[in-house]
């Protein structure tokens, strides 16, 4: 790996609300690449609620690597990101060429689906007759299953707040023009954080097993690194 940014991270419906997910990755595609000064053969993206479609090949085209460079998305869940990264390298190793690999999460322009005439965000994570608990009842069941305590996550969160506000964002690095809606986006993702703070939340489920907190739960965010 030759190079790493993100863009800032900001709330559903906040900064980046108007940005779709093909442009808010491209946007730190092309900056990762100028940083590294190689450009790509192939993109690889992971998004897990966005539009759907060949997300890496829209974003690549969107950073300007022209028509040559190939794309293509992942859809791993939370670990889409990571896996994007691995396909990348696996394709590196194959090649010999470069490659760019990240991920996007676009929630705010994340289509609306319809399931049984009701709308939803995300699609299911499991077919009928499976279990299928939302993101915070299934983050508990796996805390428990691998016997991950509160404090180790909430250790985990502290590092992860920590690095964030340390590592340079597309924002700070200035590649952002002043142009709607860049020039105007605060990276409100990042908190500074102290153990006492996060030992006085309580868990998001009722019940004497929980161990996660607003503190270490996922957040609905749009971003993107690379």
């Amino acid at each position: 790996m030759v190079s790493g940014l993100r863009t800032p991270v900001t709330g559903r419906s906040r900064a980046l609300s108007s940005v779709p997910a093909h442009q808010v990755a491209g946007r730190v595609v092309a900056a990762v690449v100028e940083s590294a000064d190689r450009a790509p053969q192939a993109v690889v993206l992971g998004n897990c609620t966005g539009p759907g479609g060949n997300l890496g090949r829209v974003a690549a085209l969107d950073a300007g690597f022209g028509e040559s460079c190939v794309g293509w998305g992942v859809d791993a869940q939370c670990g889409s990101g990571l896996v994007a990264v691995i396909q990348a390298a696996d394709h590196v190793r194959r090649t010999g060429a470069p490659a760019a690999a990240g991920g996007v999460e676009s929630p705010s322009t994340a289509p609306v689906r319809m399931v049984d005439g009701a709308p939803i965000r995300q699609a299911r994570f499991a077919p009928e007759g499976f279990a299928d608990p939302d993101m915070t009842a299934a983050a508990d069941d796996l805390a428990a299953a691998c016997d991950i305590s509160r404090a180790r996550q909430e250790a985990f969160a502290l590092r992860s707040h920590r690095l964030a506000l340390q590592h340079e964002t597309l924002l700070r690095r200035e590649r952002m023009p002043g142009t709607a809606p860049w020039g105007s986006v605060v990276d409100d993702g990042p908190r500074s954080l102290s153990p006492g703070m996060l030992a006085r939340f309580r868990p998001l489920v009722d019940s004497p097993s929980a161990t996660v907190t607003p503190a270490t739960a996922a957040r609905i965010a749009d971003g993107a690194a690379a």
